[in-house]
């Protein structure tokens, strides 16, 4: 489908006509097209175990962006789900409250408020930019008359959809909030992440800092770059990813399988780090940058190992050396919040930004209701848990 909406020249891609997307001939550009192309003539299913939705390519002027949309997978991937984002793992995280009475009551009330949401056709959803992963970079010079082409077209493509933008910080992501909520977006908290500007002195001056540092230039332990890791061992880069994100956080997380790790690998569509004992692969990450911003979209350790916080602080140094060394801000996604803060990380909300205008009343009010619910109570739980 192709469209020119005030003077911006937008166009959707599906399996069939994917051949003939003339892809920008940029860096962004033919990376893009290593990682999209593949995604969209095979389905996304073919990659990651637990996502079932249909994947597009939108061209919109020199920027083409990944578009996921989800109807009934209720029991997908948190990254495709916003049921599984804001119900299932919720429910996951319920223990860590400590009070059992209280969990129960918080259980109850999420199943009620589940209920509701299906009712809404809740999980019925278009995702701008969604790369599968839990943090999404975004372009900086996309402009507002591009970010009204794209609800219009998409508007007009997919009538009873919610339009999202997700993985949305004030720290990387400012004047793209504004000119969303211009375009009567709504947002949602999400997560707390951290942030670091490796253009900041004062990172560099803490304690905790330059006792990592020491150990990262002392261990034994060796850091090898993607050029130093072997086709071959992608699978153990894949297992230290599951164990960490699956086995030991939730199966709600992308469930990767080895094409896919091979495929980003291959593409060269993320950038590995690996942490190395001899020939033992005991860390990995895999990144990647988009104007001027670092993201870790892979990590992965073994938590049963003795080493394992050395492995971490290893790993997470390297990456931000590489961070450094590049004078990008590095995105560090969420969790560990004590180990980032006290290395002058700066904290703050994550946020989905929603279109619901168009849509049935039924389905603006599940949006509603779910927004004044998790904006109100869920921002303190998210910065503690």
């Amino acid at each position: 489908m192709v469209a020119n909406m005030e003077d911006t020249d937008i166009q959707l891609f599906d399996r069939e006509t994917i051949k003939s997307l003339v892809w920008p001939d940029t860096e962004a550009g033919l990376k893009a097209k290593r990682f999209l192309e593949p995604l969209v003539k095979n389905n996304i299913s073919y990659y990651i175990d637990n996502i079932n939705a249909d994947i597009f390519v939108l061209k919109v002027d020199q920027f083409v962006f990944p578009v996921i949309v989800a109807q009934k997978n209720y029991r997908d991937s948190f990254i495709c789900s916003p049921y599984g984002q804001y119900i299932s793992y919720a429910k996951e995280y319920l223990p860590l409250i400590g009070n059992r009475f209280l969990e129960l009551c918080a259980n109850s009330f999420l199943t009620i408020l589940g209920i509701f949401l299906r009712w809404g056709s809740f999980n019925s959803v278009v995702y701008v930019n969604n790369w599968l992963s839990s943090t999404d970079l975004y372009p900086k010079e996309i402009s507002s008359t591009q970010i009204t082409a794209i609800q219009k077209f998409l508007i007009q493509k997919f009538p009873r959809y919610a339009i999202v933008f997700r993985s949305l910080n004030t720290l990387t992501n400012a004047p793209l909030i504004e000119k969303l909520k211009k375009e009567k977006f709504q947002l949602l908290s999400s997560r707390q992440i951290f942030v670091t500007d490796t253009k900041n002195p004062a990172v560099y001056q803490t304690r905790p800092y330059k006792c990592d540092l020491k150990l990262y230039k002392t261990s034994h332990l060796e850091v090898v770059d993607t050029q130093e890791i072997a086709l071959e061992e992608c699978p153990d880069l894949l297992k230290l990813h599951q164990s960490l994100y699956l086995d030991h956080h939730s199966y709600l997380n992308p469930q990767f399988n080895n094409r896919f790790i091979e495929h980003v690998f291959e593409g060269r569509y993320l950038e590995f780090k690996a942490v190395k004992d001899g020939d033992r692969i005991k860390g990995m990450a895999g990144y990647s940058i988009c104007d001027g911003v670092m993201a870790s979209h892979l990590f992965g350790y073994d938590k049963s190992d003795p080493q394992q916080m050395e492995v971490y602080r290893i790993l997470n140094t390297s990456l931000l050396l590489e961070a450094q060394k590049r004078g990008l801000i590095f995105h560090q996604c969420s969790g560990a919040a004590y180990y980032k803060s006290i290395r002058h990380a700066e904290g703050c909300m994550d946020f989905m930004a929603v279109y619901t205008h168009h849509l049935p009343i039924k389905q603006r009010l599940s949006w509603a209701t779910l927004r004044n619910f998790i904006n109100t109570v869920a921002p303190r739980y998210m910065k503690k848990y």
